[in-house]
């Protein structure tokens, strides 16, 4: 995981974009941001 990625998590999360950046994850095939915080 890079740190661009993690970032532009937490920036979706605190924005309150959580669905979009949850499609996208699973598209990455990577565990949701939730799991990061």
């Amino acid at each position: 995981m890079s740190e661009a990625l993690l970032i532009s998590y937490v920036d979706l999360i605190s924005e309150g974009t959580y669905v979009p950046n949850l499609l996208s994850s699973l598209l990455l095939n990577i565990p949701p941001p939730l799991t990061f915080v």
